[in-house]
């Protein structure tokens, strides 16, 4: 966490920028579209570290629907890896918050899509050693760690 005044104005023009990004990007876009989601992530992330958790929980939310959230668990053929954080994130807030009950319906989500990322990971892993081109144990440790990497 950066407090001193440099890192605060930085924060400050990084979090006008993304959210003066944001109107152009959706009417070229779409509402729903991983780029837009990213751009809510930032700004969670940048209200999270000024301790305005109401408006980082916004932005996280908004994230979440730009990533096809709740309705779909596939955007542009699989689940965004920053899905995962994000709910994470929404997890964290809502627990600094004292919202209990949000807390267990956001950690159950947090927990679906960590499952879902380690049965697609393993999955992956599995395709990969049945093509004929693995060469040795050592080629399958390296799908494996970086499917792990992109997950994490």
């Amino acid at each position: 966490l950066n407090v001193s005044p440099e890192g605060v104005e930085k924060d400050e023009a990084l979090l006008e920028i993304y959210v003066d990004a944001l109107d152009p990007l959706k009417s070229s876009l779409g509402e729903v579209h991983t780029e837009i989601g990213l751009v809510y992530t930032k700004i969670g992330h940048l209200y999270g570290k000024k301790r305005d958790l109401d408006l980082s929980l916004l932005a996280y939310k908004a994230a979440l629907k730009a990533y096809g959230e709740p309705t779909s668990t596939t955007l542009l053929g699989g689940m965004h890896p920053e899905v995962l954080s994000v709910w994470v994130c929404v997890t964290e807030h809502l627990h600094s918050m004292g919202r209990w009950d949000e807390v267990i319906v956001a950690g159950e989500r947090a927990l679906f899509f960590l499952r879902l990322a380690k049965k697609s990971l393993f999955r992956d892993a599995k395709l990969y050693t049945n093509h004929s081109n693995v060469s040795s144990a050592s080629d399958i440790a390296i799908v494996k760690t970086s499917k792990k990497s992109r997950i994490q």
